[in-house]
């Protein structure tokens, strides 16, 4: 029997996408080893046609075919979290980019606000669950692990752009926001450490 090493990964979910010098790949990869862990992550791209609730969130009709890029990252070797994002065709053709099966260096998000898209705006909802056959396969979950399952919607000024679908095993991970003015929370956190 071989006994892993129990890791709880905290993922700040408002961090991932703020201005600053990192993509969202380079930023997760930060905030993996201040916590002191190694992090890596694949990529895949596939083509496939949104399911009604997702394009519903996108403003298109159900059924569009939409560009997914999956990444999964994975703790210390292990899996932590497989997150598929969705993009609209039509969208697609204007950054062809996004059909890239690799990594986008500067991140997708600021790669889309290069090309005209910033994203304004966000929809998070996050949900527990018990996890499909492929995800629990993928995660490695023992029988009656849950999952958290983070669906975020980016929107420019005018459309939505972008759904993520970030499923986290429940025993591995948990989710932080941190809203308003985190300069105070960080100075907070300073006195108490001292």
């Amino acid at each position: 029997m071989v006994v892993r090493q129990r890791v709880t990964l905290t993922f700040h979910a408002g961090r991932a996408e703020m201005p600053g010098p990192y993509s969202e790949s380079d930023a997760w990869f930060s905030e993996v080893r201040e916590q002191g862990y190694e992090p890596s992550q694949t990529f895949e791209l596939r083509i496939e046609a949104l399911p009604a609730e997702l394009a519903q969130r996108l403003g298109v009709e159900a059924d569009s075919p939409a560009a997914v890029r999956r990444c999964i990252r994975s703790v210390n070797g292990n899996a932590s979290s497989v997150q598929d994002t969705y993009y609209p065709m039509d969208l697609c053709q204007e950054v062809p980019e996004l059909l890239s099966p690799h990594d986008i260096p500067q991140g997708t998000t600021r790669h889309l606000a290069e090309h005209g898209h910033v994203q304004v705006a966000y929809e998070d909802e996050v949900v527990a669950a018990m996890p499909g056959p492929a995800e629990a396969a993928i995660l490695e979950l023992p029988a009656g692990t849950p999952v958290l399952t983070y669906i975020r919607t980016g929107f420019t000024s005018e459309r939505a752009v972008r759904v993520s679908v970030s499923t986290f095993a429940a025993d591995r991970n948990r989710i932080m926001y941190t809203l308003g003015n985190g300069d105070v929370i960080a100075k907070f956190r300073a006195t108490e450490d001292q």
